[in-house]
């Protein structure tokens, strides 16, 4: 005889606590956490493999004391070529590993440590510098100067300088350095002189009811205040501020060039000129594209087929993380709008060709 079985209702499930539900909730995102740092890795290693195998065909060859890119040429001999491309400044804001994070500046830090692995390296046996750079700071400006010519001392390696599009104020400035300068007959060059600039905007100040509240000790401290009007006698130490170091510019003109006195004091007012009249003025010593420095280079040292090497800043690594960096740039509206000039103070002369 069959018993009648009553079915008992399904238990409800158990509900979790507010402790179970929050390591529930760490656990989750500890796992989320963990594969984004897997993906991250894997695309560090993916990179670092791609340019490894770049590497290992021929795209770029490590070297004593950093990495190199060979342009062309296979004897053992090697020219170095160091870009000089942007705006001259003092210090620049630095990314991983110590190389300039900024596109198109050029710091004499950066270039020191160029000329450090340079000398480590026993197959240089000249230099090109590609110069591109309207000029810029006039610290920076006479400190790039100096690393170029203590570079010559201590190494008796020929530099040549290499003009491109614009090599004007404080582009020229640096070429002064080089044994040889070599320019496009098209390239921007020479302005030789001095420029500060400030915007004033009292009127427009006026205008809106704003004032500037500025505690001084001197009536001179905050004559660059764009709030504030020049008077003639700050305007008169502002030029002569100037005068002196457009005076320094004629001296190492003077110094590095065989150009009369009479001829310098036309040409000395800041006007720009193209590289054939730079050449008819003595400011250069031929004109030429890169190409032609290159072979000037090799017949300099006796080598026609040195092997023609862009020396850089960054190694592998740093290349890497500027490679994964540079997209995020394009997500910063504040560097994007950030211009060349936004690294001078107001008024600060400077060796700058600004039309």
């Amino acid at each position: 005889m069959n018993k009648d079985v009553t079915e008992s209702p399904p238990t409800p499930p158990k509900q979790k606590g507010k402790f179970s539900r929050f390591v529930d909730g760490t656990k989750r995102a500890a796992s989320v956490s963990s594969n984004i740092v897997k993906i991250g890795f894997n695309l560090i290693l993916i990179l670092f493999l791609l340019s490894f195998a770049y590497g290992l065909a021929g795209g770029t060859s490590s070297r004593v004391g950093g990495a190199t890119e060979i342009l062309f040429g296979e004897g053992p001999e090697t020219i170095a070529v160091l870009d000089l491309t942007g705006t001259i400044v003092d210090v620049a804001e630095e990314g991983p590993f110590g190389a300039v994070a900024e596109p198109n500046i050029i710091t004499p830090r950066s270039l020191l440590k160029q000329f450090e692995t340079i000398k480590n390296d026993d197959a240089v046996k000249a230099v090109i510098l590609r110069i591109n750079s309207p000029g810029g700071s006039v610290t920076a400006s006479e400190e790039i100067y100096q690393l170029i010519n203590r570079f010559r001392t201590e190494t008796a390696i020929p530099v040549i300088a290499s003009q491109g599009e614009i090599a004007a104020s404080g582009g020229y400035y640096i070429s002064l350095a080089a044994d040889t300068i070599i320019a496009a007959p098209t390239t921007l060059t020479g302005s030789i002189g001095a420029i500060a600039s400030t915007i004033n905007v009292k009127e427009l100040a006026d205008r809106f009811g704003i004032k500037e509240i500025a505690v001084t000790s001197g009536e001179n401290k905050n004559f660059f205040s764009p709030l504030q009007e020049v008077n003639p006698g700050q305007q008169e130490q502002l030029q002569q501020m100037v005068n002196e170091i457009q005076q320094q510019f004629i001296e190492r003109v003077i110094n590095e060039r065989n150009i009369d006195s009479a001829l310098l004091e036309t040409i000395t007012d800041g006007r720009p000129v193209t590289g054939e009249q730079a050449l008819q003025l003595g400011l250069v010593d031929q004109t030429g594209t890169f190409y032609d420095a290159v072979q000037y280079a090799r017949a300099k040292i006796n080598a026609p087929d040195a092997a023609v090497a862009v020396y850089k800043q960054e190694g592998i690594l740093q290349s890497l993380f500027q490679i994964i960096a540079s997209p995020l740039k394009q997500f910063n509206p504040v560097a994007n709008l950030r211009l060349p000039t936004s690294h001078f103070f107001p008024g600060t002369p400077a060796y700058l060709y600004s039309p």
